[in-house]
């Protein structure tokens, strides 16, 4: 957009074309950024994230996190779509971050198609550029949709396949269902959903979208200036 972009060591990249891109500042300086896409005729909204991690820091990630459901609030819930990726900092079960993530805000994708699998993301037991003392699930996709569903859900790294980073990534697939609240839609929808299909063409560089990937890997090194996660 040709605007000055503050640093905040992410990359998003996306296969659609973006309509806008805001950077939101933390209490402390630090930013997370909000882009908007346009995938099927419904605005597609992507917060990257990455919030303090550690049980000291709790407040301060609270009140980020905080600060993030504020600017999601703006959004229209029903009719344009919103993703979460990223490192949130706390592990499943956490409170009040599990509450403020919940489920009656957001899907957690990992969760919705990998039941009870741990997910970890942080695992010093199978990475051995991580260095903690314990294994935790850190790394999040949180969805908010009545269109998008989770399919997939996948670490990106194991111990088979070493990567430069501590953390593994998350990679996830959602699938469009054309339902709403779980429900099919009615006649007049799926002639509106219909015609979303036939100009998709046009909408996404001439390849018709039934679903979508989302990834997120924190390329983390020793070094944190040589660091980004997309």
């Amino acid at each position: 957009h040709g605007e000055k972009c503050l640093s905040n060591s992410s990359v998003l990249f996306s296969t659609f074309p973006l309509l806008s891109v805001e950077q939101h500042k933390y209490k402390d300086g630090n930013v997370f950024t909000l882009c908007t896409t346009k995938v099927k005729g419904r605005k597609l909204h992507i917060l990257n994230i990455d919030l303090i991690e550690g049980e000291a820091h709790s407040e301060k990630r609270v009140a980020d996190a905080t600060l993030l459901c504020a600017v999601i609030k703006k959004i229209p819930s029903r009719k344009e779509d919103t993703i979460l990726v990223g490192n949130f900092g706390f592990p499943p079960h956490t409170e009040p971050e599990s509450t403020i993530f919940g489920p009656s805000f957001f899907v957690d994708a990992w969760r919705e198609c990998c039941g009870q699998k741990n997910g970890y993301t942080r695992d010093p037991v199978n990475n051995n550029k991580n260095h903690s003392s314990s294994c935790q699930r850190l790394d999040y996709v949180f969805l908010r949709s009545e269109v998008w569903n989770p399919c997939d859900a996948k670490l990106i790294g194991n111990s088979q396949t070493p990567i430069p980073s501590p953390n593994f990534g998350i990679k996830v697939t959602l699938k469009f269902t054309a339902k709403r609240n779980g429900v099919l839609q009615d006649k007049e929808d799926e002639e509106k959903e219909n015609s979303q299909k036939s100009s998709a063409a046009e909408n996404n560089f001439g390849i018709p979208v039934e679903q979508l990937t989302i990834a997120s890997y924190n390329v983390g090194v020793d070094d944190p200036d040589e660091s980004f996660s997309s």
